[in-house]
């Protein structure tokens, strides 16, 4: 039989020092890996720093996601006036006095008397 420090290289193994104590600072911390101080320190600055990075995309993308949306209200509100002047243009153009003044510059006259055809077995065909 093979012994565990023959399948396991010195630097795997988890072994006590003279005093007692394991290798590191922290000798079983993240499932018995032992990191030293200098080692947890980057890591945990790459944490830090991976975490500002994340919370500056965020704000980025909110504040943009309200450019846009405050954008967008802006053209509701544009389109919103350009439809009350368009219903206000229709409104006037379908009016009496607006009809009769486009006659007379075309030069209509108003008919004085309307006289329809009788249909002859209930139906009227256009011929050409």
């Amino acid at each position: 039989m093979t012994s565990f420090s023959q399948t396991h290289p010195q630097r795997f193994r988890r072994t006590a020092l003279r005093s007692g104590r394991q290798h590191g600072i922290f000798p079983n911390i993240f499932g018995g890996i032992r990191m030293d101080s200098m080692t947890l320190n980057v890591v945990l600055i790459a944490l830090i720093v991976f975490a500002g990075l994340s919370y500056l995309f965020v704000i980025n993308q909110t504040s943009v996601g309200g450019y846009q949306l405050e954008e967008l209200q802006r053209n509701i509100d544009k389109s919103k006036r350009e439809y009350r002047q368009l219903d206000l243009s229709r409104a006037e153009l379908q009016s009496m006095a607006a009809i009769q003044e486009a006659g007379s510059r075309m030069q209509m006259v108003a008919a004085d008397s309307v006289q329809y055809l009788p249909s002859v077995g209930g139906a009227a065909v256009a011929s050409r």
